[in-house]
């Protein structure tokens, strides 16, 4: 399991959360009140090892036990 929390900007506090599991699957979660799941997305065909978000949340890397180095752009929900 990987976790990352996205923020809309560089100095903005953190509004969304991505996480990474076992079964390949990344998740973005808004990170408020709600904790709702926003945007389900597959990829690994493996477990996700990590995750790096962009200070900016426009951009996201995924790296998983399939020895893939996946990229999402937009990870933060407008």
């Amino acid at each position: 399991t990987a976790l990352s929390f996205v923020c809309q900007g560089a100095g903005t506090p953190a509004s969304h959360l991505l996480s990474g599991s076992a079964d390949g699957s990344l998740m973005l979660w808004r990170a408020c009140k709600t904790w709702d799941a926003l945007k389900p997305m597959r990829g690994h065909k493996g477990a996700v090892n990590t995750l790096a978000v962009h200070a900016t949340g426009a951009l996201a890397l995924s790296a998983g036990r399939d020895k893939q180095l996946m990229c999402g752009a937009r990870c933060g929900a407008k």
